[in-house]
């Protein structure tokens, strides 16, 4: 199983412990991830104050980049997964809207068709990979530890 991995910026940086574990874990699975070359932020920040369609452009962007290797796309980051699934949402639903964001992206050498699928990690642990399969690989349990959310 392999798929394309879109850390966004704070995984790389206030989120390193959650990247480097998430990486160790699907390693583990043999989930291969391949970190999406040259991307950008998502536009999760104040970007979005700016006006929608930068938003839609930065995370189309990504998911123009992602088409290029034909795999679905693992976000970890809950805000990075919000904006490129509405980005996906949004062209899907309004075909006005991909030829604008499409439009964004000219000079890029980039076109975003929507072919992709984003996925959350725990998305693919339990669809993808399976609770059955993820049960055999289970090397040491995790009673007793304490679980902490990453917000995003």
């Amino acid at each position: 199983m392999k798929f394309t991995y879109y850390p966004g910026c704070s995984l790389e940086s206030t989120a390193k412990e959650y990247d480097m574990s998430m990486r160790e874990v699907f390693k583990a699975l043999d989930i291969e991830l391949s970190e999406l070359d040259d991307w950008n932020c998502c536009g999760s920040s104040v970007v979005s104050s700016t006006g929608p369609l930068l938003s839609l452009a930065l995370s189309a962007r990504n998911l123009a980049i992602s088409e290029n290797g034909d795999l679905d796309v693992v976000v970890p980051c809950p805000e990075c997964y919000l904006n490129l699934w509405k980005t996906r949402e949004s062209i899907k639903a309004d075909s006005g809207m991909l030829d604008e964001v499409n439009r964004t992206l000219e000079g890029t050498d980039l076109k975003l068709q929507g072919s992709v699928d984003i996925k959350h990690p725990v998305y693919v642990l339990v669809n993808d990979l399976g609770l059955e399969k993820l049960k055999e690989k289970v090397v040491k349990p995790l009673e007793g530890l304490e679980v902490v959310p990453y917000y995003g």
